[in-house]
């Protein structure tokens, strides 16, 4: 009888061996289930904000297309238009979008800093540094990162001296393709880059063209060359402008006049800043780099960022996501 006892207590550990294993194996199936599905509506979320995206970068080439040639519409550009009305947040299935079209003819544009003879970009520069409060050597280290020379600028750098980093590298020396490479070669806090950011861009073509109708105080305080002019500039930058033609804004106000072959007030580039949230996990932020065909007004996507985070500071909705 022993044995057979025995036997039985075996019978039964095994049988609760079994049971205990195909518990766990059934709390697994049901814990991968449940993270397929979730992997599936994050997914799901996500190509639907992309899609959203796209169609809202359709959506603004279209009116900066209508923009540049529709029967109602001005010779100018400045941001009293359509284009550049600031747009409040709006829904759509499940989310909710944010969006800016900003002008990036408004700002200063590096670029311009590949002819080592433009006196006017330089000075323009370091001025600009200097109203925004960064260190004197941003603007010397930009220019040498950009013109194709080697000759190291006071303050600047060149290959010799990257070259003894700890991760060493070579100057570009040719356009930079976005302002984000500064980081390469001056460090700047968080804050300074985002001061950076909003007034020094980079755009494919070596020219300095500031729009009037849409340039900030301290871009035109850095371009005129009398700083004495400093409380004109910030008068004039308060007040809404929509100039149509250079010359009525220079016969009103001559102090542009020394600095008029480099304002405009018709745009080429533009920016779109988009961030679309959907369900409570998924957030896209896209920044798009539009150029407006000057001859036929169509408009081309020549940049795509999907890396940027943009901080939308004016809802309370959008707090948990910053």
């Amino acid at each position: 009888m022993r044995p057979k006892r025995r036997i039985s207590g075996v019978a039964l550990l095994s049988v609760m061996a079994i049971a205990g294993i195909t518990g766990i194996l059934a709390y697994h199936i049901v814990t991968m289930q449940a993270l397929t599905v979730s992997h599936s509506g994050l997914t799901i979320n996500q190509e639907d904000a992309l899609s959203y995206a796209k169609g809202i970068e359709e959506y603004v080439k279209e009116k900066l297309t209508e923009d540049f040639g529709g029967e109602t519409t001005s010779g100018f550009d400045s941001e009293v238009e359509e284009w550049a009305s600031l747009i409040p947040p709006f829904e759509v299935p499940e989310g909710q979008v944010y969006l800016q079209v900003i002008d990036l003819t408004s700002r200063f544009n590096a670029n311009s800093l590949i002819d080592p003879e433009n006196k006017v970009a330089q000075h323009t520069l370091q001025m600009l540094c200097s109203e925004l409060g960064l260190d004197v050597s941003v603007a010397a280290k930009l220019q040498d990162w950009i013109d194709p020379d080697t000759n190291t600028l006071p303050n600047g750098g060149e290959d010799w001296e990257y070259a003894l980093f700890d991760t060493p590298f070579r100057t570009a020396n040719q356009f930079a393709a976005d302002i984000s490479e500064v980081s390469f070669f001056a460090p700047l806090l968080k804050e300074a880059m985002i001061e950076l950011e909003q007034h020094i861009t980079v755009l494919p073509t070596p020219t300095l063209g500031i729009n009037l109708n849409t340039v900030q105080e301290p871009l035109l305080t850095a371009l005129i060359p009398d700083q004495a002019n400093v409380q004109f500039a910030e008068k004039f930058c308060e007040e809404e402008r929509s100039y149509d033609n250079i010359s009525t804004a220079t016969s009103s106000f001559p102090s542009l006049a020394a600095v008029e072959e480099y304002l405009r007030v018709k745009s080429d580039f533009f920016e779109l800043k988009v961030t679309i949230l959907m369900g409570e996990r998924t957030r896209i932020d896209t920044t798009s780099t539009l150029y407006r065909s000057p001859a036929d007004g169509s408009v081309t996507v020549y940049k795509r960022d999907l890396s940027r985070r943009h901080n939308w500071t004016t809802e309370e909705e959008t707090e948990s996501w910053l």
